[in-house]
């Protein structure tokens, strides 16, 4: 019996590489906005809710930081 061996390479995508290849080809910049980030990674049931949250625990700790 006559066997022939093929191997096939396998490669994980990891989304952080393309992530930063893209962000590098753009100039560094972001490619989503803030609100898109939380929805892309689905863990919040309210997104705005989330958004608002967040600029607010933002806003103060800068208000701790200069007091």
């Amino acid at each position: 019996m006559k066997v022939e061996i093929e191997i096939s390479p396998f490669s994980i995508n990891d989304e952080k590489d393309t992530i930063t290849n893209l962000m590098n080809a753009n100039g560094g910049k972001p490619l989503l906005s803030h609100r898109e980030s939380i929805e892309y990674f689905g863990w919040s049931n309210d997104v705005n809710k989330t958004l608002m949250e967040i600029e607010e625990d933002e806003k103060r700790d800068e208000f701790e930081a200069y007091n």
